[in-house]
C-alpha cells in the first residue's frame, strides 16, 4: 500500500457484475445492499480477485487466508462453494470462480478497479496490507495520491495509464 507523507493513501475497490467489493471497508455489496460473508471467505474472495490473472494454488490460499490455522482441502472447497453461492455462481459453468484441477482457483470475470471513497490512515493501510498479503503493493494496484493543502493535485484513475476519467 502506498502512503504519502501525510499518512494518506488511495486504495481500490473492485466492481464486477452487480457486485462491489471494498477490501478496506471489508464490504461486499450487491446492487446497493451489503452481502454478508464471513471474514476468511471475504479474504479468500479478495485474494482471488487481486490475483485474477492467474490461478492461485491451494497452498498459497492456505498461507494467505488461513495463516493461523491448519485447514483441510475440504474446508477450502466449502469456502469456495459458499462464495459461489453468495455470488450466484455455478461450478459446472463458472461465471466468477473457476476450479483449476489439482491446483487451485481463479477468478475469471472482468473486474473494474476504481478508487475507494476515502483515504485511509497508515494503521488501516497496514491492516489491509496484512490481509491482502501485500499483493496490492507488489502488483501496483495502489497508487500514491499527491496532496497539497488537503486538495488532490494528481487524481486517480485518470492518471493511470490506459484509464479514462469518469
Amino acid at each position: 500500500m502506498v502512503t504519502t507523507s501525510r499518512n494518506l493513501s488511495v486504495v481500490v475497490r473492485y466492481r464486477f457484475s452487480e457486485f462491489t467489493l471494498s477490501p478496506q471497508r471489508r464490504l461486499l455489496v450487491r446492487d446497493g445492499r451489503e452481502v454478508p460473508l464471513i471474514p476468511r471467505y471475504f479474504d479468500l474472495l479478495v485474494l482471488l480477485i487481486e490475483r485474477r490473472h492467474e490461478a492461485v494454488h491451494r497452498r498459497e490460499i492456505f498461507e494467505r487466508v488461513w495463516t493461523d490455522a491448519n485447514v483441510s482441502d475440504s474446508a477450502l472447497s466449502q469456502a469456495v462453494r459458499t462464495i459461489r453461492r453468495t455470488l450466484g455462481d455455478d461450478s459446472s459453468e463458472p461465471r466468477f470462480i473457476r476450479t483449476v484441477s489439482r491446483h487451485g482457483y481463479q477468478f475469471v470475470l472482468d473486474v473494474i478497479e476504481e478508487e475507494d471513497d476515502a483515504p485511509q490512515t497508515e494503521a488501516v493501510v497496514a491492516e489491509a496490507d496484512t490481509v491482502a498479503g501485500n499483493s496490492s503493493l507488489r502488483e501496483g494496484r495502489v497508487v500514491d495520491r499527491l496532496w497539497s493543502g488537503g486538495a488532490p493535485v494528481a487524481d486517480w484513475p485518470a492518471s493511470r495509464p490506459g484509464a479514462s476519467a469518469a
